[in-house]
């Protein structure tokens, strides 16, 4: 769920309309528990912060709601807290953890590359390789691969903070997550290749966290499974992108 945002030197409400600073820490004085999310030009959860508003003020560090808003001076969205799966939680439980999903069209179809799933570790609040987490290949049937890797390659059978053991454990939901990204991608059916970032909600239902249409990361997906991004389709998609260089 969105709750507030802000574009250039605009913020806009609950309602997507514009709105002054004022009117909005207004809607933002009891909001309860948030997610402030850069916009433009992040990456790795850099900007990421999560706040639990109550009467104006973040509990969780003691500041006033208007001085976090002052904070970003760029792009930001206020989204709702993400209380996610139990099966996710057993992994991980400090931060929302995610699935890299890649869906492109080639062979006229629209096509989902092997996907990954990445978990915090150590505390963190966030799930991303290059702030701390790790990432690990998740079957079509919704097992996990044996090892799961931190940003260098250190691998790990089981998770160092909760001793989950990895292989074989099973997520549920998987072919859902797959089904609703395909789904989505035949919205933009001009963009050849989208990368998705998913979760899975209390009820095991996917959730969509984010979309990446640029530096889509795709050596993930490779690393923990070991495989081609395009497998089968990769003759497909080298004539293509040769077609487009002529």
């Amino acid at each position: 769920m969105f709750f507030a945002k802000k574009c250039g030197s605009q913020y806009f409400g609950k309602d997507g309309n514009p709105i002054s600073l004022e009117g909005l820490l207004g809607e933002l004085n009891n909001i309860g528990k948030v997610v402030f999310k850069v916009t433009v030009g992040s990456s790795s959860g850099m900007g990421v912060r999560i706040c639990n508003i109550q009467n104006g003020i973040d509990v969780n560090s003691n500041e006033t709601i208007k001085k976090i808003v002052s904070d970003y001076t760029v792009d930001f969205n206020i989204q709702e807290y993400i209380e996610q799966s139990d099966a996710l939680n057993k992994i991980y439980p400090n931060c929302v953890n995610t699935f890299r999903v890649i869906t492109y069209i080639a062979n006229d179809k629209i096509n989902c590359a092997n996907i990954g799933m990445r978990f915090g570790t150590n505390g963190g609040l966030v799930d991303n390789i290059h702030a701390g987490g790790m990432q690990i290949g998740v079957n079509k049937d919704g097992t996990l691969n044996k090892y799961a890797f931190l940003e260098f390659g250190e691998r790990f059978t089981e998770h160092p903070d909760t001793h989950l053991v990895f292989e074989g454990y099973v997520i549920p939901s998987i072919d859902k997550i797959i089904e609703v990204a395909k789904k989505m991608h035949t919205k933009v059916p001009q963009l050849g290749m989208i990368s998705w970032d998913f979760t899975l909600g209390k009820d095991d239902e996917p959730i969509l966290v984010e979309v990446n249409l640029r530096g889509q990361s795709v050596c993930f997906p490779q690393e923990v499974h070991g495989k081609g991004l395009f497998e089968e389709n990769t003759e497909y998609m080298i004539e293509m992108l040769k077609n487009k260089k002529r």
